[in-house]
C-alpha cells in the first residue's frame, strides 16, 4: 500500500501515518493537537518493510482498522507511562 505520513505544527516528532491523502476523516481531537499538516514523507508500505521507530505490522493494522496510525516520540510515551505507574494504586 501506498503510505503518506504527516507531520503537524504543534507536536514536534509526531506523525500520523495514512493510506490516502485525505485528512479529512481524521478524529478532530487528533487534527486539532496537531495543528496544520504537512506530508513529510511517501513511499510504499509492505509488511518486510523496515521502519526506524515503528512496527510495521502494526502500523498496517492500524492504518487498515482504524484508517491511521499516529507515531509519537519515545519520549513521550515514556512519559506517559511515568504517569500511568504513578496514578495507578495496586489492589
Amino acid at each position: 500500500m501506498l503510505c503518506y505520513v504527516y507531520k503537524g505544527s504543534k507536536r514536534e516528532g509526531v506523525y500520523i501515518y495514512l493510506a490516502t491523502q485525505d485528512t479529512s476523516n481524521l478524529p478532530e481531537t487528533l487534527l486539532s493537537s496537531m495543528g496544520a499538516l504537512t506530508l513529510a514523507l511517501q513511499f510504499e508500505l509492505t509488511a518486510d518493510k523496515k521502519l526506524h521507530k515503528e512496527d510495521v505490522a502494526k502500523v498496517i493494522e492500524n492504518i487498515q482498522g482504524q484508517g491511521y496510525h499516529v507515531q509519537i516520540p519515545d519520549s513521550a510515551e515514556s512519559l506517559l507511562d511515568r504517569h500511568k505507574a504513578k496514578t495507578s494504586k495496586p489492589g
